[in-house]
């Protein structure tokens, strides 16, 4: 039964393509009859007018040396990707050179930051001298002018406010198990009225007291600066330094420099240098009668 439809369904559709066609050929039909004739015409009109064109000089131009050099010296070599560099100037024409003058670098700025750093006590205990007691001599240095001057326990010091209250040797343990021993002082800080305790060769820090240490560079002459918040500023030579931001948790510190007949610069520096100790807090020089602290065998 199935087939008996489909077959149905099959004439059906010959039948309709068979009406299409014919519609088809009624509407339009194959054209009949001769081709129209082809008109010849002389052109007519004015002449066309030529086009400006520039004039190209045949000069040979110099290209700049390529990025690739082979041997020997002075050979250079292009490759496909190795573009030249090419010019128009109105004024010269083409060129293998720019028409505008290289700029100039600008000057150098003449400043680093060295690193944020605790600031040193204003006495450092750096060695001593004669019998590890309290009748040795003690070496300090004053940090304000890194001059190295010398006291004993109990002898005054005016000009700087402290006095050695004491003087020892304690034992230490080295990460390997060394004992050895190093020499401590107690110090009485007559401005503050506290006492402190030093350590041989050890840079003693104010607690919570933190600045930056600023340097010149050449051409400028050297000279350190200590910086601790914005709007300070420095006086070298012809050149002038501000602070414009400081910041502690980066660390950084934005700087500009104004110079005569010099654009102003303004460049924010980064610590050069991962020592936490300033270059100030510098050993005693060696001396034969300095105390040592040599090794012992046991506490």
């Amino acid at each position: 039964m199935k087939n008996y439809y489909d077959k149905i369904l099959f004439i059906l559709a010959l039948a309709l393509l068979g009406l299409g066609v014919a519609y088809c050929f009624m509407k339009g039909g194959l054209p009949s009859g001769e081709p129209p004739a082809i008109v010849k015409q002389a052109p007519s009109g004015g002449a066309y007018q030529p086009l400006p064109t520039a004039n190209v000089t045949g000069e040979m131009p110099v290209w700049d040396p390529s990025e690739d050099q082979y041997p020997p010296a002075g050979l250079w070599y292009y490759g496909v990707f190795t573009p030249p560099k090419i010019w128009w100037d109105p004024a010269s024409g083409w060129s293998a050179e720019s028409p505008r003058p290289p700029k100039a670098a600008p000057p150098p700025f003449g400043m680093h930051l060295y690193n944020m750093l605790p600031r040193l006590y204003r006495v450092q205990f750096q060695s001593y001298i004669g019998r590890p007691d309290k009748t040795a001599t003690l070496q300090m240095q004053n940090t304000a002018t890194k001059e190295f001057f010398t006291t004993k326990v109990n002898e005054d010091n005016p000009e700087l406010g402290v006095k050695v209250t004491d003087f020892k040797m304690v034992l230490q343990s080295a990460p390997d198990g060394t004992v050895f021993r190093v020499a401590k002082i107690s110090l009485l800080d007559e401005r503050t009225g506290e006492t402190l305790t030093l350590t041989q060769n050890e840079p003693q820090f104010l607690p919570n007291d933190r600045y930056f240490l600023l340097e010149t560079e050449s051409p400028l002459p050297p000279k350190e600066w200590e910086v601790t918040k914005a709007g300070e500023t420095l006086d070298v030579g012809d050149a002038n330094f501000s602070i414009t931001k400081v910041d502690y948790d980066a660390p950084s510190v934005t700087v500009k420099k104004t110079e005569p007949k010099q654009d102003d610069q303004e460049h924010t520096l980064t610590p050069i240098s991962t020592s936490k100790v300033p270059p100030s807090a510098t050993p005693a020089p060696t001396a034969p009668a300095a105390g040592a602290t040599p090794p012992a065998a046991s506490p």
